[in-house]
């Protein structure tokens, strides 16, 4: 059975590696996208209490809905049948808004919908669907996060949901159907100017109970209330907004990558401490007159270091011919001397030296 398993492996294997190239790309492309995302999570308590959410009921058949009263009951007050906008659309009935800013856990503050549900003549399945999303979603649109926040209720119940909000914070993902689009998205969120979105649902749960002898209920009716579970709104971060520090931060790291794998393999340019300054005509000449100033010398010979040419090696020029040997000596001492200054001002710390002579001497004694 284990050569069986083995075979069958290694045959799956060998087929997908057999795909077209492009398919092949394409999968190392996606390389990386299923990597878990760091999610940050913030739960704040909101003493103005959270915001209930919009209901949606339907059923299977055409049945009506109707709102008998609704009952509002805060810390001190009770409203009854308070404002409630709410819109029907053939067996579909929806609480658009209830007129309440927010409900406070800690007070049992709630809403309670008396609600009748006439099922039509030939209504074969009395359950009826409620679906709970943020009033602050776009009414014609439910986010994939609130499919879970569907339940079914048999009329005649008593039915009690409660809700803690939840915002979901993302990158707005590319519209894929338009490459230019795509490419362009892509591009200003690498530098930072992605669009944030904001997904708005609810972590809820539901409670199914008969009517009580002290409060009964016709087969038609239902008694709905809606309590927030707690004052706590989690607000949670799946993937963070690049920003343009972080950009930069990754575009440093590739170049000073790709600059050590070019000096491991083809070895360092030569050091220059002047910058592409330096290479600008007009900062050039002063920064010339400016060397001349330090470390020329009108008595001396030299006309400054680094000027021989690689054909001008071993070789005496006119100058140096009409000088004596004495000033020869003294040409080589400057050209030695200047060479050592601008060595030590711009290229070398020659710190370490400054006791060498008499360090030197010591040991000889």
């Amino acid at each position: 059975m284990w050569i069986n398993i083995q075979r069958d492996v290694l045959a799956k294997t060998f087929r997908s590696l057999s795909c077209e190239p492009w398919s092949l790309l394409s999968r190392v492309s996606q390389l990386g996208f299923d990597r878990p995302l760091a999610m940050l999570h913030r739960e704040v308590n909101k003493k103005e209490g959270t915001i209930p959410p919009r209901l949606h009921f339907s059923t299977m058949d055409n049945d009506t809905f109707s709102i008998l009263n609704t009952t509002l009951y805060k810390e001190t007050t009770t409203d009854l049948n308070p404002s409630v906008e709410y819109f029907e659309d053939g067996w579909n009935f929806t609480i658009v808004d209830t007129k309440v800013s927010g409900l406070i856990d800690r007070f049992e503050e709630s809403i309670h919908f008396s609600l009748k549900i006439q099922p039509a003549f030939d209504s074969t399945y009395p359950w009826v669907t409620v679906q709970l999303a943020h009033p602050g979603s776009n009414m014609t649109y439910f986010s994939d996060k609130d499919y879970g926040n569907q339940y079914q209720f048999l009329p005649g119940h008593i039915v009690q949901i409660r809700y803690k909000p939840i915002r979901y914070n993302m990158i707005a993902p590319p519209e894929e159907e338009n490459i230019v689009y795509n490419s362009l998205q892509r591009i200003r969120n690498f530098f930072g100017f992605g669009v944030q979105v904001e997904d708005l649902t609810y972590e809820t749960t539901i409670e199914h109970m008969p009517p009580t002898q002290n409060f009964s209920l016709s087969p038609f009716e239902t008694l709905l209330i809606i309590r927030p579970k707690s004052d706590i709104e989690s607000t949670q971060f799946l993937q963070e907004a690049p920003i343009i520090q972080d950009t930069l931060s990754k575009i440093g790291g590739l170049v000073s990558l790709v600059g050590s794998i070019l000096v491991f393999l083809f070895g360092m340019n030569l050091v220059s401490p002047w910058g592409i300054v330096a290479s600008i005509p007009w900062f050039r000449q002063r920064i010339a007159r400016s060397l001349a100033k330090a470390y020329g010398n009108e008595s001396g010979h030299s006309d400054g270091p680094f000027i021989v040419g690689n054909d001008q090696i071993g070789l005496l020029d006119e100058k140096m011919q009409a000088m004596t040997q004495g000033q020869q000596i003294l040409l080589l001492k400057e050209r030695l001397d200047e060479l050592e200054a601008v060595l030590r001002d711009f290229y070398l710390d020659g710190s370490i030296f400054e006791d060498y002579a008499r360090t030197a001497k010591s040991k000889d004694q």
